[in-house]
């Protein structure tokens, strides 16, 4: 009764977790009710398959400590500057496509698909803004190559680690590089698919027929007097100083099209030793030019983003001190009964924890600095409206609430790193470690040494990231995905049930009864079809779970190199392309690009159609090249 009892448990949770039904949920409950039915044992009988003891399972401790060493990673400000870097100039939409999914695919290898794709939306937005580049278009296919870039090593996706204990727990072998030449052959496929299908599928959504670019700027210049008057503008005037040897230094204007970033309104002039010029797009830019620009707050956030530009009162912020990845920046206005009449930047620091990066008056005129560089000696006013930086614990502090009024914090805007000593050696020790640990583990693998396990050496970089301040607590806790580690602990029971009551083997047998007609190619063919159909809708733990002991199975009984059928199932199984809910990629693009199930369908379901057959294909070569006799995973 037992497998009858699994496979109806088994369609059910696939129901449940496909209507919406919180995969977490359903999987610690069937794990529960396995139990209570004697499937799978308690923690006293065999801790390993227990009802909960995928709580301490390698896998899961290693995704929970690959979430913080990504936070660190991303604290250093590396990623973004590479991200940055890799995008360029593209003069075109296909060629832009094909540097951001090869970006992403090589960051999500590295850093894990999930974190590299929540640090990489905000920079291709404003990349995207600045190129003139439809987000709808680049959106779907940054979320696809995150996914087949995070096959290319085994932390560079929570369903590698998950299937790497679900085939060892079979028998099989499972090294860190088990899907890198398959999964290479697939992601450029992707890149390649990508950049040629895209812009005829994804069509961008019809606008509003607002202002476009030339009308803010001559709307912008018309209300602009000498002076710096705007009447009813939101905007500020600032500066921003092209860096030496930076990435902007020999890029002509038009090329980096700030004006098309959100929130600018005109670039006013360029300042170039002591001369005034026109900002004509052909001009080049030079080191230390002032760019002189009109923006609101969102604007002067996003400006400052782009790598090789520093706001020309960077110092003033600088003197806040260290953790600016604790700051951002608010607009505020200043009370009737304010005290802060003329800016002393020590004592604005000291007093109010903040610095100020703009100013103008409550009838729009900028308040520009005496010195340059900083605003120190500037007079003010009640009414006024100032931008400043400062940490998030300064907010609601009593003399904010005496001087300033209307805090509006600014979403996203906590300020670039610099590049200090201290930083440096917080890249040097992020960097290094995570390379040390990757070495040490490929390295305990081939000379058998279980104590370099990639838990224990992920757990030591914690512990060196936490002492070096490269990551604190609040990293630490805030980065974890408790729901990603629940759905694993859960899926392993199920798994567990299922080869253990024989159910892969009969399951095994409808398959291959099916697809038999079409030889081994066939029922290739058919694995890989039940495994992405059933990833569409239910989470990557589950599929892995119960396909994994299948497909063993019929390795086994059909005399099929089991190694191809490793990387067939897996990464059959991050082939989540059909549908925005199949990963949470897909979902984190979504607010940028507006996409619809309809897109999804269109452009990700040709792009899951097309990757069976380059999957299947890749994988049963791979199979036959790397253990052509190798049919099943038990060891004599």
């Amino acid at each position: 009764w037992k497998p009858f009892f699994v496979i109806n448990m088994a369609i059910g949770m696939v129901v449940m977790m496909a209507a919406g039904a919180p995969a977490e949920v359903v999987l610690i409950i069937g794990a529960v009710v396995f139990c209570l039915a004697g499937i799978v044992p308690l923690a006293d009988n065999d801790v390993a398959n227990s009802v909960f003891g995928g709580m301490a399972n390698s896998a899961v401790i290693s995704v929970a400590l690959l979430f913080p060493v990504a936070k660190a990673l991303g604290n250093t400000g590396v990623p973004e500057r590479a991200i940055t870097q890799a995008l360029g100039h593209p003069r075109s939409v296909k060629v832009g496509i094909a540097r951001l999914t090869v970006t992403a695919a090589v960051l999500s290898a590295i850093l894990n698909n999930t974190p590299t794709v929540a640090m990489m939306v905000p920079v291709v937005v404003a990349w995207a803004s600045r190129l003139g580049f439809p987000m709808e278009v680049l959106g779907m296919p940054m979320a696809f190559a995150s996914q087949m870039g995070g096959s290319l090593t085994l932390i560079g996706s929570p369903t590698n680690l998950v299937a790497q204990n679900s085939f060892v727990a079979l028998g099989c072998s499972y090294s860190f590089f088990q899907l890198t030449v398959p999964g290479l052959v697939v992601a450029v496929f992707g890149v390649a698919f990508s950049a040629l299908v895209a812009p005829k599928l994804l069509t961008p959504r019809a606008h509003d027929g607002g202002p476009t670019d030339t009308q803010m700027d001559n709307l912008a210049l018309q209300f602009a007097d000498d002076e710096g008057l705007f009447l009813d503008m939101n905007v500020y005037s600032v500066g921003f100083k092209v860096e030496r040897r930076g990435a902007m230094d020999g890029i002509t204007l038009g090329a980096i099209a700030l004006k098309r970033l959100p929130g600018v309104t005109a670039v006013v002039a360029i300042c170039r030793d002591g001369q005034r010029l026109e900002p004509m797009d052909e001009e080049v830019l030079a080191a230390d030019d002032e760019l002189r620009l009109h923006a609101t707050a969102e604007g002067v956030v996003a400006v400052r983003k782009v790598r090789g530009l520093r706001i020309d009162v960077e110092m003033d912020a600088i003197l806040l001190g260290a953790r600016r990845r604790k700051r951002q920046v608010y607009e505020v206005s200043l009370t009737p009964t304010t005290r802060l009449t003329q800016v002393n930047r020590h004592d604005l620091r000291r007093k109010h924890y903040c610095s100020i990066l703009a100013a103008r008056s409550d009838q729009g005129v900028a308040r520009e600095p005496i010195s340059k560089g900083t605003y120190d000696g500037v007079k003010l006013f009640p009414g006024d409206v100032l931008l400043i930086e400062a940490p998030n614990s300064a907010y609601g502090c009593p003399v904010w609430l005496r001087d300033f009024s209307l805090v509006r914090p600014i979403a996203h805007s906590s300020p670039p790193r610099l590049g200090t000593k201290g930083d440096k050696f917080r890249i040097a020790l992020a960097l290094g470690g995570m390379a040390i640990a990757i070495l040490l583990y490929i390295l305990s693998s081939a000379l058998e040494v279980p104590e370099l396990s990639l838990s224990n050496l992920l757990a030591v970089l914690v512990f060196f990231l936490l002492v070096s301040k490269s990551l604190t607590l609040e990293d630490l806790y805030s980065s974890i995905d408790i729901r990603i580690l629940l759905v694993i602990a859960g899926a392993l029971p199920l798994g567990y049930a299922i080869s253990s009551t024989g159910l892969a083997s009969w399951s095994a047998s409808g398959i291959v009864s099916i697809s038999q007609h079409a030889g081994k190619v066939g029922i290739m063919f058919g694995i890989h079809l039940v495994t992405a159909l059933l990833s569409l809708f239910v989470a990557n733990a589950a599929v892995i779970a119960i396909m994994a002991p299948i497909a063993v199975q019929i390795a086994a009984e059909q005399q099929m190199p089991v190694n191809g059928m490793i990387c067939l199932v897996t990464l059959a199984t991050s082939a989540t392309y059909g549908t925005p809910i199949a990963h949470q990629t897909n979902l984190m693009v979504n607010p940028a690009c507006g996409y619809s199930w309809g897109s999804y369908l269109k452009f990700g379901g040709l792009l899951q159609f097309a990757h069976m057959f380059v999957n299947v294909g890749v994988c049963l070569l791979w199979g036959l090249v790397t253990g052509p006799h190798t049919y099943t995973c038990a060891t004599p």
